[in-house]
Parts: C-alpha cells; sequence; structure tokens
C-alpha cells in the first residue's frame, strides 16, 4: 500500500504574519492519496 505525498500551500509563508496560519493544515485522503492543505 502506497500513496503519494502532496502539499499545498497557497502563498509563501516567509513573512511572520503567515507562520501562524500556515502550522494550521487540513489532512484528507482522496483517491490514495494524501492531501494536505491550508486551514
Amino acid at each position: 500500500m502506497s500513496f503519494s505525498l502532496v502539499i499545498v500551500k497557497s502563498r509563501p509563508t516567509s513573512t511572520p504574519t503567515a507562520l501562524p496560519e500556515a502550522s494550521r493544515v487540513c489532512v484528507h485522503v482522496e483517491d490514495g492519496k494524501l492531501i494536505i492543505t491550508p486551514a
């Protein structure tokens, strides 16, 4: 059993204000893939 790891970033997290937002992510499995998206 194998799956692909897909990480989606809405924008660069270089600014301090974006760091807390980037630390919260939503993870779900779709079609055998592990999808990680910003919460």
